[in-house]
């Protein structure tokens, strides 16, 4: 697929500015981070049902800070939301949290899929 390399939304416009205007860094970034995401869900998921709770953290907080910037605010403050729950040990709530996760980064998927971005493969 040909990309035009400039920023699609204003969603991705501070990140645009973060990399000088630089449309085709912040393709690859946006490529990398729909790439990556099934394999942070999976293991997060697969951290928090094995009792992994650090390793969980870690996950949540790597896809946390790159939802940020790529401005996908409803993932970054789902993932916020699961992560204060691990750390505060409110393991009630973890299914209903980790289920908005997953819906908030099906849905920037959608909008990511829609602008034209798509998993490096």
């Amino acid at each position: 697929m040909t990309h035009s390399f400039g920023p699609v939304s204003r969603r991705l416009m501070p990140l645009y500015e973060d990399v000088g205007h630089n449309g085709e860094i912040v393709y690859r970034f946006v490529s990398d981070y729909l790439s990556l995401l099934d394999g942070r869900l999976t293991g997060i998921r697969d951290n928090l049902a094995n009792g992994n709770h650090e390793r969980a953290i870690i996950g949540l907080l790597s896809l946390e800070t790159t939802s940020v910037m790529i401005g996908a605010r409803e993932v970054a403050d789902a993932t916020r939301a699961l992560r204060n729950a691990v750390e505060g040990d409110d393991l009630s709530k973890l299914p209903s949290l980790l289920s908005t996760m997953v819906a908030e980064t099906a849905a920037i998927r959608s909008v990511l899929a829609q602008e034209g971005y798509s998993a490096r493969g």
